[in-house]
């Protein structure tokens, strides 16, 4: 999708999707089912189309990118399925695959919920070192902004702009394959040990 639309679209380079892919940056849905996109694929299959969505490749895929990684963390926009979707890769290494890595090492969230009402978009990060989604040494340097998204990352994106230096491209979509079959090279040598 974001090939085409940096090949057809209307000013592809105000369009995420299009620069993503001109970047080789994936991009995940937590819940494909549960969008536009989604419902419209729906519908698509019921013309005859075989193209499907596959949200347990995407569990892998962002598993294996994280496992790849020296250090790794997460900026998150809100919360809810998202939210847990990009952090549940932790606990995907170690509880499911066998693999320890330890938790997130980095962790800063812009949300509108506070965490008094219970809901996931609120959560606080020592929720999350209690899932092994964060390192427990790290939470002293988690962050939560409360605010509106809409304004805190524009401000937090032009702030590290202006104070980081430019850093090699990592081409993770071009990299899915190899990322994958470490991640299961990986998954089969702690089955070894585990058995």
């Amino acid at each position: 999708l974001g090939t085409q639309l940096l090949n057809a679209g209307v000013k592809p380079e105000y369009s995420v999707l299009a620069q993503a892919a001109a970047w080789n940056v994936p991009i995940y849905t937590s819940s494909p089912g549960d969008s536009s996109i989604g419902m419209n694929v729906a519908r698509n299959a019921l013309d005859g189309s075989k193209l499907t969505l596959d949200p347990l490749a995407d569990v892998n895929e962002t598993t294996a990118i994280v496992l790849s990684a020296t250090r790794n963390g997460v900026i998150i926009l809100g919360g809810g399925s998202p939210k847990n979707f990009y952090l549940q890769t932790q606990p995907q290494l170690w509880e499911v695959l066998g693999i320890n890595k330890g938790g997130h090492d980095y962790f800063i969230q812009i949300t509108a919920d506070a965490p008094h009402w219970g809901g996931l978009s609120g959560a606080t990060p020592s929720e999350a070192v209690s899932w092994g989604k964060i390192k427990p040494d790290q939470l002293k340097d988690t962050v939560v902004i409360y605010g509106d998204s809409t304004i805190a990352l524009p401000l937090l994106s032009a702030y590290a702009i202006s104070k980081a230096q430019p850093r090699p491209r990592k081409e993770l979509f071009a990299r899915r394959e190899e990322l994958l079959a470490t991640l299961k090279d990986a998954y089969e040598v702690g089955k070894k040990v585990r058995i």
